[in-house]
C-alpha cells in the first residue's frame, strides 16, 4: 500500500477509534500534533487501548524506543510510529 494510502488510514483509524470508544466523544480533535492526553482526548488507559488497537488493526508491534512521549501521544506520532513498524514487517505473501 502507498505511503499516503497508508498514513491516511492510519490517521483516520486514530480518529474514529477515539470517538468511538471514548465515553466523552466524539471530539474534534485540533490538529495532528496536540498531546491526546494532555488534551484529554484519551486517558491513560484509553491510550493503552488505543496502542492495542493499532497494533492489532495494522498487525504491527509498535516500537516507541526512539519517539519521545510528547511524539507518541499525538496522531501524527502514533502514525509514524505504525507507518514505521508496517515498513519494518515482512511481507506475508
Amino acid at each position: 500500500m502507498p505511503d499516503f494510502v497508508a498514513d491516511i488510514k492510519v490517521h483516520q483509524f486514530i480518529i474514529d477509534w477515539i470517538n468511538s470508544s471514548q465515553p466523552k466523544g466524539p471530539y474534534a480533535i485540533d490538529g495532528t500534533d496536540c498531546n491526546l492526553v494532555e488534551k484529554g482526548f484519551v486517558d491513560s488507559i484509553g491510550f493503552l487501548r488505543l496502542i492495542t488497537a493499532l497494533e492489532e488493526e495494522f498487525m504491527v508491534e509498535i516500537d516507541f524506543g526512539d519517539l519521545s512521549p510528547e511524539k507518541f501521544t499525538a496522531v501524527s506520532g502514533l502514525t509514524k510510529a505504525v507507518l514505521a513498524s508496517l515498513s519494518s514487517t515482512p511481507d506475508e505473501s
